[in-house]
């Protein structure tokens, strides 16, 4: 392998919650078929030559990247490069159902509540006046509807939506569009389902429902019922990725630079990366900091990307404390680092490239990086990560979907079941074509297709 190519092994414990194959960073990429019109068309297919049989180990582009044209590869830490497995989805759901009761006045009922992982998706609109949750079509038709824990009749779904012109961005509507939103949605969900079942119990409407979810899950947040937690046993909330530091470590090598930005604060963040960076043996002896250029953390996405004004502070790793920095311009030069450590792929010193906050500006002079598209950022949320710096930057972006890999799969297994269905349907389409040929020689005064048409 020559030094401007790269093998991304896995992106962060997955790309599609799985892991990645072969990404040559010279190598240009152009748009594909969908994943799931791979899926269920293609039993196998090619990259580069060489026969594919798993979808779940592939990059799906939908614009061309001409890696080789990269000048710094940056990534989002929680649910990026950091996964978490359903035990850290607990800890916010166990949290959020005590400080319901404690703080809340809701009855001790709801510390019965159970939590599923797979009742809900990442793409459900939530209706939070009527207490709903909306499967929505491109044409912002509503395919599937629940009230509460409930699926609602097709009368009942048309009865309230169909007579209605929505785009779904009012503001009885809630789109969840991150994983940290699954838990409001179960907990809304129970507590719709109470309300309906024990009306005594809870005289609150569907709104404040809602409301109260919301706030009890962000004081989990903040009072460290969750992050306490996983700093004190990352191994039994995080999964490990073992080929993470071969990823970073090719970059630098191929002559990329790395940063890691997140909106997670300096104590958090060098937690979980300490445990995914050294739980492996490669580089045991290497402070975790070493495999990037820049490290910015709490930078309060997505106003890191749109909000000149935000301030930026620089982070003493020992102790936590921040240095106000009055001239952003001085800061350019900071993260410079030499030509021996860009070959072996580590930076010079981890004390100077730490910082909370700022702006894009300032990420760019630290990177010494040209223009925004020079740029790509792999993070999970479709807007902070993805959108905002799109159409901001100019940056490119790739987006981690772990739900995906679970709807390539079943669409691979429906594979047969779908192509019945398609055949069926052109069978349809042809046996219509064929009666109103009949029909209309029938009219034309042709006799004898009355058995035809029986027939057809």
């Amino acid at each position: 392998m020559n030094h401007r190519s790269l093998v991304i092994f896995g992106i962060v414990s997955s790309f599609l919650h799985c892991t990645i194959s072969y990404l040559p960073i010279s190598r240009r990429y152009s748009s594909s078929p969908s994943p799931i019109q791979m899926a269920l068309h293609d039993e196998e297919y090619f990259v580069d030559g060489n026969m594919q049989t798993n979808l779940k180990g592939q990059i799906f582009c939908n614009v061309e990247l001409n890696c080789e044209n990269l000048e710094a590869v940056g990534f989002d830490m929680d649910f990026t490069l950091a996964q978490y497995n359903e035990a850290f989805d607990l800890l916010a759901f166990d949290g959020a159902k005590e400080r319901l009761h404690r703080l809340f006045g809701y009855p001790k009922e709801v510390l019965n509540f159970n939590y599923s992982s797979r009742s809900f998706r990442r793409g459900i609109i939530i209706d939070i006046k009527r207490g709903n949750f909306l499967k929505v079509d491109r044409h912002k038709y509503v395919r599937k509807a629940y009230h509460g824990l409930n699926e609602l009749t097709t009368s009942e779904r048309k009865n309230a939506y169909a007579g209605e012109v929505s785009t779904f961005t009012e503001s009885n509507y809630v789109n969840i569009d991150t994983i940290f939103l699954l838990i409001d949605a179960q907990l809304f969900a129970s507590l719709i389902d109470m309300k309906d079942k024990n009306p005594s119990l809870i005289t609150k409407s569907y709104n404040q429902l809602y409301k109260d979810v919301r706030a009890a899950v962000d004081v989990c947040h903040k009072d460290g019922c969750i992050k306490d937690a996983v700093m004190k046993s990352p191994s039994e909330y995080i999964v490990y990725d073992d080929s993470l530091v071969m990823l970073l470590l090719q970059l630098r090598q191929a002559g990329k630079k790395t940063f890691l930005l997140t909106n997670s604060m300096w104590e958090y963040t060098n937690v979980v990366m300490d445990y995914l960076i050294h739980s492996g043996g490669l580089v045991q002896s290497q402070e975790w900091e070493s495999l990037f250029d820049v490290i910015i953390v709490g930078a309060c996405k997505p106003a890191f990307l749109t909000d000149d004004f935000m301030s930026i502070f620089q982070v003493n790793r020992s102790n936590g404390l921040l240095y106000n920095i009055d001239d952003k311009e001085a800061i350019s030069l900071i993260t410079s680092q030499s030509t021996d450590c860009a070959q072996s792929g580590l930076a010079t010193s981890s004390d100077d490239k730490v910082f909370q906050g700022g702006y894009w500006k300032d990420l760019h002079r630290m990177l010494n990086v040209s223009v925004g598209d020079r740029v790509l950022y792999v993070g999970d949320h479709m807007y902070a990560d993805i959108l905002r710096s799109k159409r901001t930057l100019g940056w490119r972006t790739c987006l981690i979907i772990p739900e995906l890999e679970e709807e390539l799969e079943i669409a691979h297994q429906q594979k047969a079941l779908h192509s019945q269905v398609k055949r069926m349907r052109q069978l349809q389409y042809d046996l219509d074509e064929y009666m109103d040929l009949l029909r209309q020689r029938a009219r034309m005064g042709v006799s004898g297709l009355e058995l035809h048409l029986i027939e057809a």
